[in-house]
């Protein structure tokens, strides 16, 4: 086997490992490990004592939402709810507050039943960036079904460098004596006709008129829902599992001087181009609980000759969503068996989808199965691209509902690239705890991104205990990688004509601590 010489980014990125210990001493040592070590084996990584927090685990990154690439250089905050919130622990196995900072990525462990198709795990994952950066607030619906689920992204909109598919307009205006809107203001949201009424009255914090020539800032963000089309709505005292296909979505607020204001006495009127005939459902997104709250219906209307929406806002508090609520849905799992050109399985390769249903576009990654908690019981397309980002495979199903296996055939030649890290003693000592031999092992699982170089990392796969492989690679070409693990950490390495390996890491942890005594 041909050896690269690269070694893997935990040795060039000085990322931190943590060494899961077994043995017949660890339940009467763990603790003591805890307290006592703060080892750093080489180059820079630190390494603890852990244990494996909980059999559910999953892994994300915080992501450019136009370019994909990791936003490692800004901690961020991060808040964790939903239903499952108060079953996440971090890797040492303590619960994991409701509200944490982080740099790149985010690992989350769930303790209890391992989640199912049929009874899975949810979880909000909202992600604030500093104030000093360009980029805005995001947030994720998690829908867990497995033990290891495939990783997530948190994609933060740039103000400053925009995605094709979302608009971000800012004006303002001065405000009359008792905080009155004088005339109509026109709001400049691209096609959308939209105005504020005169006699609107604008109130600040303390519910009170804004004082005579005050002036309101407005916001606008058009489009990028923070969620995916398998939400949980919200209608009255009932929550249920739905479909919801989102024609657009706006955020809207107001602010005087840099606090919110709200506004009463009438409304903001909208006329948004629609397509069709029928009606449209109006939804409000309810950040702090991940939820769409189910508002009114709206049926489309005929002005001209030409059909729109006709909407009169009267709270902004939360962002407005408009398009179709699903109710009649299903559960499905399709499990893409990749085959090379024998028809022999190859096991583990990543690949990314798209999904279009009725109008609905879903897209993401996985190296096994892919699960849909709510689904269509209609036709649906599936293509499949390779870590290169091309088409290998067009799938044409009757629906998602229900289990299916699918047979890929992927006939170009690849190689695939494994690595390992060792984790001994330095000074080649048997690692041992109260006598007792120990195992030392790279924990916990962490995700690594990859793909050709200069082209979006949308392959992805799970390393486990320090071991493991990229799969379905183009041979002889450079890759860029990056590791996703208490921050965001990239890298370059070239394929070879066959399979190749790494240069294994050497773990070592220094003599003279509690596991490797000298």
């Amino acid at each position: 086997m041909q050896r690269i010489i690269k070694s893997f980014p935990l040795r060039k990125a000085r990322a931190t490992a943590l060494i899961a210990v077994a043995g017949a001493a660890l339940v009467t040592g763990c603790q003591d490990l805890r307290d006592t070590f703060s080892l750093k084996p080489l180059n820079g990584i630190t390494a603890r004592v852990s244990v494996e927090p909980a059999a559910t685990q999953v892994t994300g990154a915080i992501v450019d939402a136009k370019t994909l690439d990791a936003i490692s250089d800004a901690r961020v905050t991060v808040t964790i709810s939903g239903p499952d919130a108060d079953r996440v622990v971090d890797s040492q196995g303590n619960k994991l507050p409701s509200t944490f900072t982080t740099k790149g990525s985010i690992a989350l462990y769930l303790t209890g039943e391992v989640p199912t198709l049929e009874k899975p795990a949810r979880i909000l994952v909202q992600v604030t960036p500093p104030s000093y950066t360009s980029y805005m607030e995001s947030s994720t619906n998690l829908v867990l079904t497995k033990a290891i689920n495939d990783p997530f992204q948190v994609k933060l909109v740039d103000e400053k460098n925009l995605p094709a598919d979302i608009a971000v307009i800012r004006t303002n205006f001065t405000v009359g004596a008792g905080g009155v809107n004088p005339s109509l203001k026109s709001l400049p949201i691209g096609n959308i006709q939209a105005a504020i009424k005169p006699g609107t009255v604008f109130l600040g914090e303390d519910g009170k008129p804004l004082a005579q020539g005050s002036r309101v800032d407005v916001f606008i963000r058009r489009g990028g829902a923070p969620v995916g089309s398998s939400v949980s709505l919200r209608e009255g005292d009932k929550v249920s599992d739905v479909v919801l296909k989102l024609y657009d979505y706006l955020d809207i607020q107001f602010t005087s001087g840099g606090k919110p204001v709200t506004f009463t006495g009438n409304d903001i009127a909208m006329l948004i181009p629609a397509d069709g005939t029928g009606g449209v459902d109006i939804v409000n997104y309810d950040g702090a609980t991940g939820q769409f709250i189910a508002a009114s219906r709206t049926a489309i209307s005929n002005i001209n000759g030409s059909t729109f929406i006709p909407l009169n806002i009267t709270d902004v508090s939360k962002p407005i969503g408009l398009g179709e609520i699903v109710k009649n849905t299903c559960t499905g799992s399709l499990d893409i068996n990749v085959v090379n050109a024998g028809n022999t399985s190859i096991e583990g390769f990543a690949y990314s989808y798209e999904i279009e249903q009725k109008g609905l576009k879903v897209k993401g990654s996985s190296s096994s199965s892919i699960d849909f908690p709510t689904a269509l019981s209609e036709p649906a397309t599936v293509k499949l691209f390779d870590s290169e980002g091309e088409l290998f495979g067009t799938l044409s199903l009757n629906s998602l509902c229900g289990k299916q296996e699918k047979l890929v055939q992927y006939t170009k030649r690849v190689v695939n690239v494994s690595f390992k890290a060792n984790v001994t003693c330095a000074n080649g000592k048997t690692p041992k705890l109260n006598g007792s031999d120990l195992s030392l092992a790279l924990y916990p699982n962490v995700t690594v991104w990859y793909a050709e170089k200069g082209k979006p990392l949308t392959s992805s796969t799970v390393v486990k205990q320090g071991e493991g492989q990229l799969i379905g690679l183009k041979p002889n070409t450079l890759y860029q990688a990056r590791v996703d693990f208490e921050g965001s950490y990239n890298y370059e390495f070239t394929t070879g004509n066959s399979d190749t390996a790494l240069e294994p890491i050497q773990v070592n942890i220094k003599s003279g601590t509690l596991v490797c005594p000298n």
